[in-house]
């Protein structure tokens, strides 16, 4: 059997390690796809908060994996000092917004409204140009019959077909329902 030049070798040997690599990969650790949603930048969330966010969760982690009382003390005082802080801040911004407007507290919020609203109704068009509207189903055998003949409706009719009980009250049940439960949970 005559050899095959280097290069031949080489290439078959690398091809055949690609697609057992891939295969492997592929039975052992597949690939996954995240979903992740970019929101805009909040103006009060600072790099303070960042840091007690972090710290907070780490904690957290700490709490959950010891369960000791300290780590939960250390926890709850980390979480209530980013919420405060959150809160400060927010604040703050709010009413810088409002005294920078001098004087108008709707000011500041007209514009964000109006944005609103405009975005909805973007997003609605969109929902609506993407929907695929389909031609109806027709039966075939229905295109041709005629409607000849019509029956006079009467109450009778009516009546047999969704019948009226007289006397029939669901509510003047419930005591009888009730009384029947009870006898039913004392026997059992």
């Amino acid at each position: 059997m005559p050899l095959k030049p280097i290069s031949q070798n080489l290439c078959y040997v690398h091809l055949r390690g690609e697609t057992t690599i891939l295969s492997l990969l592929d039975k052992h650790a597949l690939l996954q796809r995240k979903v992740t949603v970019i929101r805009p930048k909040l103006p009060w969330y600072t790099d303070t908060l960042k840091e007690l966010k972090a710290k907070g969760r780490k904690l957290e982690r700490r709490m959950l994996l010891t369960g000791l009382q300290e780590d939960q003390m250390t926890h709850r005082s980390t979480r209530d000092e980013y919420t405060r802080v959150l809160n400060d801040n927010k604040s703050k911004y709010y009413a810088d917004s409002i005294e920078g407007s001098t004087g108008d507290i709707k000011k500041p919020f007209t514009n964000d409204f109006g944005a609103l609203f405009i975005k909805k109704n973007e997003l609605i068009q969109e929902d609506i140009d993407n929907i695929i509207v389909s031609q109806p189903e027709v039966d075939s055998c229905h295109l041709h019959s005629k409607l000849e003949r019509f029956y006079r409706l009467t109450e009778d009719s009516v009546q047999r077909i969704d019948p009226i009980l007289k006397n029939y009250r669901a509510v003047s049940n419930l005591p009888f329902v009730a009384k029947l439960r009870r006898k039913l949970l004392s026997t059992s």
